[in-house]
């Protein structure tokens, strides 16, 4: 698994905001700002406690971001989005990636809450010839969830579990009634984001929607009891991050959940793998959802052909 990195234009505007600032103090901000966001009372995020995150959880979300809108890419070859709808978008990470994946786009729009978190999009945008000109909304998605305007493209990037939960159908339906294309939604991989996006997936595909990925299919999920659905991604820890976080391990893995949803269907794929394959000599054993719900795939090395291939999978492939 090769790690995945920051943009190098967006690690030296990081870089740039860090210069001179303590990384103890950094420890120490992004620690209340985790805090606060896990807090009933909540209240605005501070300026250094926004800058510590783009040190301890940009380089996750990003990676877990461009993960997502690859395997958005590989389902969708021909899916070319000129305009951006990021829900969320914190300090940008979100549109970031987009940008980096779609060479297409042309205007992005961000809703944002956060005074801090716009300010740090903004700077940390300053240099880039598209993101720069991004437009920023100073709205509350769940007191206000409707959407002004239509966008290829829809993103909600580890933002739906700071909604409250009977306000969450409401921010879907706003999010889905402004996507012209592709509802893209993503979350921690634990039960509970999961389980989040469940509820929105169930939510979309009655209002007409499609299943792009991870299923292989709009029917029911048929993930049962204490299961839950995600994957896993690796980056790179440079070494601030290494610093702030106080660990010598060169990489993380970070695990998220997400679905993506479009207007339009689009040819299904055989299954998708829910978790690492146990590959041997003798064989390679999957768990895959399919069609017919979840089942064990067994390949045996004297079916050459296929067990070649089988060898090469990986937990998340579509096959």
């Amino acid at each position: 698994m090769t790690p995945r990195l920051l943009p190098p234009r967006l690690a030296a505007a990081r870089d740039r905001l860090l210069e001179g600032v303590s990384r103890r103090s950094l420890q120490q901000q992004a620690t209340a700002l985790s805090q606060r966001y896990r807090s009933v009372a909540g209240g605005h995020a501070q300026a250094n406690e926004v800058l510590a995150y783009t040190v301890t959880r940009m380089p996750a979300t990003y990676a877990a971001a461009t993960a997502v809108l690859d395997e958005l890419a590989a389902r969708l070859p021909d899916f070319a989005p000129a305009s951006l709808l990021d829900l969320g978008g914190g300090p940008g990470t979100m549109a970031w990636a987009v940008a980096t994946v779609f060479d297409s786009l042309a205007a992005v729009t961000s809703v944002e809450a956060e005074p801090a978190f716009r300010t740090l999009a903004a700077q940390l945008a300053a240099d880039h010839p598209l993101l720069s000109g991004a437009e920023c909304r100073a709205v509350n998605l769940e007191q206000h969830p409707e959407i002004a305007g239509r966008y290829d493209l829809v993103t909600a990037g580890f933002m739906l579990a700071e909604i409250a939960a009977a306000r969450l159908p409401a921010v879907i339906a706003g999010a889905w009634a402004a996507t012209s294309g592709v509802l893209v939604l993503m979350e921690p991989g634990t039960p509970a984001g999961f389980a989040r996006l469940r509820a929105a997936r169930t939510q979309v595909i009655a209002a007409g929607g499609h299943v792009i990925a991870p299923c292989p299919h709009d029917t029911d999920c048929p993930m049962t009891g204490t299961d839950w659905c995600h994957f896993a991604v690796r980056l790179a820890r440079d070494r601030e991050h290494r610093q702030v976080k106080a660990v010598e391990a060169p990489f993380e893995d970070e695990k998220y959940a997400y679905v993506v949803l479009a207007r339009e269907p689009v040819t299904a794929i055989a299954g998708r793998i829910l978790r690492p394959p146990r590959i041997g000599k003798v064989d390679v054993v999957a768990t895959v959802c399919g069609p017919a719900g979840i089942a064990e795939r067994r390949v045996l090395s004297r079916q050459r052909g296929e067990y070649r291939i089988a060898r090469d999978w990986r937990w998340g492939d579509a096959i």
